[in-house]
């Protein structure tokens, strides 16, 4: 499933990639709402939320990258956090994510999309991804 979704991405409008966590994220989400519950996804889940809540650094998760390598980081743990944070972009801004994905696809930096075309900083959707998944699920 994870790999439809890579290939629909990589065909819609454009072969640019998303940042490493939001193209791995976003597969991994679709994986989960269409495949549902399965072993693999809810330890990616239980992984992503032991770093959060350990204190991980999840602004470092967001500069791992395929081309040098860094990409999925240690104990995979940029596949974890990608597929929450996407999770929680498309639940609090479905209508924001889409444009900041038609942006990024259409080549605007992703930091700079996430502002103009999702509404947030780096910075802000950090602080709200991080203190929702310290006390939630």
């Amino acid at each position: 499933m994870r790999e439809t979704v890579h290939g629909f991405m990589h065909r819609l409008r454009t072969p640019r990639r998303l940042p490493a966590w939001a193209n791995e994220g976003l597969g991994g989400h679709f994986a989960a709402v269409l495949l549902g519950g399965s072993a693999v996804e809810r330890e990616r889940r239980e992984r992503a939320l032991e770093f959060i809540r350990g204190g991980g650094n999840v602004n470092a998760v967001l500069d791992l990258s395929f081309q040098d390598g860094s990409w999925p980081g240690r104990n995979a743990v940029g596949d974890a956090v990608g597929c929450l944070l996407v999770e929680l972009m498309i639940r609090d801004r479905p209508e924001g994510f889409r444009r900041w994905v038609l942006a990024v696809k259409a080549d605007k930096p992703w930091e700079q999309a996430l502002i103009e075309d999702f509404g947030a900083s780096r910075a802000a959707l950090l602080d709200v991804f991080t203190q929702y998944y310290r006390v939630n699920d």
